[in-house]
């Protein structure tokens, strides 16, 4: 089965169609989602969750707790492999091209967009895509989120990209669609109606022009171009004036990072840690709501007529109409006192937030409700402390380290490409020093936990090789101040010294001695 001909008008307007349809704006909605509350966005969401299981104009009046985010510290927690840079080593290459390599990895900002595509990596169920691409006369390393490009499969594996797409996903429009009505209903489970073809025609005409003004970027392993929304050439000609242009590395520009896959290009699985955000943000919401409501006594009086004034306390006076019968009681004016379970409700939340991190295998208090929070009283416990995070995010070592290879690849290949363009796209003069031999290999090394020592355990480590006989005091000095050997000397006679003085002066002031006892003494000794 061949790949689709994309050189052809209608199969790329086909394509679009297929950019635009409501099952993969879905897809990216999702994604954009999961970004949104990332960068401590979540309000919405919350409120969103709230209104599902409450009535709107109840929750505009509750209060509700939306700052506190947990899916940011569980997401970095997680993606910790590039919190300390890998050590990279570069085989059969010579010195410019040695120099040429470091000005690669330092204009693209390599371990930066490393650590954010980690983060993403975690954020999307692991799997981001990093583009390699020339931009601003340097070759940059962008990690993707699924909302800013669209991917179809290889005709022979799905698993795997045949072409790349990347349009403007307009965000601002889907964000202010959560409050629309036919969003609101399908959150309810309801369906909204449409038009026969699908299309609300009233918009007919402005989605129409909006095509025209789209912009679609295509990549494969053999070509690249723009399109606009109708799937017509927009981009501008080359030298022979073709807008079609052979991509010049002959590979897509792009490295999928994933884990594995069930036979489609998109891992889906769930957004638990997004979703737990949105959740423990309604829960305490709804605790806070209850603390709003009954933590203050209700007054309340029964009388057969309103009161004109009926303020009283934080709240209005609850009023209830009592009957003329002379029968019934007489009016009565009390405080009613609803006693919830608050404390219950607090254990319950950090209950909740346990049990996730720990399904997370992430340390249970990660985040925490505690005041303390963690701490490390050794640096055995501190070394444990970091191998609980690094053991959440081992297995990632064997995505990115693929990735980082073929990644390497591509900068060559981009860099070869562009070591004799001139003009507008010419690189940066620090990045055309050389062209880059095929044979030079990439060797990665991630950097594990180690052992951190407290001041305290490495003055008891020193105290105690020294009493076995296992340390002199020389190496000793070195080692707990770091001097050198002509530094630590001088520190061990600068500290006699001062001792000597100290003796000297105790011995002088010994009560019941008096000058020429003292040196009778002296020359007795």
């Amino acid at each position: 089965m061949a790949n689709l001909n994309i050189l052809d008008k209608e199969v790329r307007a086909s394509m679009i169609k297929v950019i635009k349809s409501e099952g993969n704006k879905e897809r990216k909605e999702e994604s954009l989602k999961r970004f949104e509350i990332f960068q401590g966005r979540q309000d919405k969401y919350i409120i969103e969750k709230l209104e599902s299981e409450f009535d709107k104009d109840a929750v505009l009046q509750m209060r509700k707790v939306t700052s506190i985010n947990t899916s940011q510290r569980i997401i970095k927690s997680m993606a910790s492999i590039y919190s300390t840079e890998p050590k990279r080593d570069f085989s059969n290459a010579s010195e410019k091209e040695l120099e040429q390599i470091e000005n690669l990895y330092h204009y693209s900002k390599a371990n930066q967009k490393y650590r954010l595509g980690n983060e993403y990596f975690k954020l999307n169920n692991d799997q981001v895509i990093m583009q390699v691409i020339p931009r601003s006369n340097v070759i940059q390393q962008i990690p993707l989120l699924p909302h800013n490009f669209d991917v179809f499969p290889d005709a022979e594996d799905p698993s795997k990209a045949f072409c790349y797409v990347l349009n403007v996903f307009d965000k601002y429009d889907h964000l202010s669609d959560l409050n629309s009505p036919a969003y609101k209903s399908k959150l309810r489970g309801t369906s909204t109606t449409v038009e026969p073809d699908g299309q609300n025609q009233s918009n007919a005409e402005a989605d129409d022009y909006k095509a025209l003004t789209d912009r679609f970027i295509f990549w494969t392993d053999d070509f690249h171009f723009i399109t606009d929304g109708h799937g017509e050439f927009v981009s501008q000609a080359d030298e022979d004036g073709n807008v079609v242009v052979i991509n010049p590395i002959g590979k897509l520009p792009f490295v999928d990072i994933s884990a594995e896959k069930d036979n489609e290009f998109f891992r889906r699985y769930g957004s638990a840690d997004t979703d737990f955000a949105v959740e423990f943000g309604a829960a305490i919401s709804d605790l806070i709501n209850t603390v709003k409501l009954q933590s203050y006594a209700q007054a309340v009086m029964v009388s057969e007529e309103q009161p004109t004034y009926l303020t009283t306390g934080p709240m209005a006076l609850l009023w209830l109409k009592q009957s003329s019968d002379p029968n019934k009681k007489d009016p009565k004016f009390s405080f009613e006192s609803p006693g919830p379970d608050l404390t219950g409700g607090l254990a319950v939340l950090e209950a909740m937030l346990r049990i996730y991190l720990t399904a997370r295998g992430l340390p249970a208090d990660e985040v925490s409700g505690q005041p303390n929070g963690q701490s490390a009283t050794s640096g055995i416990e501190r070394l444990l402390n970091m191998i609980d995070r690094f053991e959440a995010s081992r297995e990632d070592i064997s995505f990115f380290s693929n990735a980082e290879h073929e990644v390497f690849a591509i900068l060559v290949a981009w860099s070869n490409a562009f070591q004799d363009v001139d003009g507008e796209k010419q690189l940066i003069d620090d990045l055309n020093l050389s062209k880059l031999n095929d044979n030079i290999e990439l060797s990665l090394s991630y950097i594990k936990p180690e052992m951190i020592q407290t001041k305290k355990d490495l003055e008891e480590s020193i105290i105690r090789r020294m009493k076995e006989g296992l340390l002199s005091e020389l190496d000793a000095f070195m080692e707990l101040y770091d001097f050198d050997e002509d530094k630590a000397k001088e520190k061990i006679e600068e500290l006699k010294a001062e001792k000597k003085d100290k003796v000297d002066s105790f011995a002088f002031e010994l009560p019941g001695m008096v000058d020429g006892e003292a040196e009778d003494k002296d020359k007795q000794e």
